[in-house]
């Protein structure tokens, strides 16, 4: 019986059909081989992170937040333009630190963001509108303001 395994083998090596010399990056390897995409879900080029995707904020400056900007990518981020667009966009503010800077992989950039309203008292909403090097559309956050209650005075008798 081992005989004529050993024959059967020798045969079917012989004839091409089995190659147990083949170089291991050979095309039986790479058929058997599971590409998966990369843990961070980019391809090649510039890629974006914002975090958080919305901001509720008091009125003032003492209520800003950050809105982290990270570069995902594989290449540079290009900060453009950022922008308020929206219901209110007067209403709300922000320092300017991330518009126009290029952000190499794995930098991040911090952008402060405040609700100023016109009117006190007055609630209002808008979208941050960050450009960015990306194909498609720009990278929104969304913003929502509250005025601070006013104090109440109850008439004293």
């Amino acid at each position: 019986m081992i005989a004529a395994g050993a024959t059967i083998t020798a045969a079917l090596i012989t004839s091409g059909q089995v190659n147990i010399n083949r170089d291991a990056a050979g095309p039986e390897t790479k058929r058997n081989q599971v590409t998966q995409p990369r843990p961070d879900g980019q391809g090649k080029g510039p890629g974006i992170a914002v975090t958080p995707k919305g901001l509720d904020l008091c009125a003032g400056q003492d209520c800003a937040q950050d809105v982290l900007i990270l570069s995902t990518g594989t290449t540079t981020l290009k900060i453009g333009d950022i922008e308020l667009k929206g219901e209110s966009p007067a209403s709300f503010q922000h320092d300017g630190a991330c518009e126009n800077q290029d952000l190499d992989v794995d930098d991040e950039c911090a952008l402060r963001v405040w609700f100023e309203p016109a009117t006190a008292g007055t609630d209002g909403s808008a979208v941050l509108v960050i450009h960015q090097n990306l194909k498609g559309n720009p990278t929104l956050v969304r913003l929502r303001g509250r005025a601070a209650e006013q104090p109440t005075t109850e008439p004293t008798e």
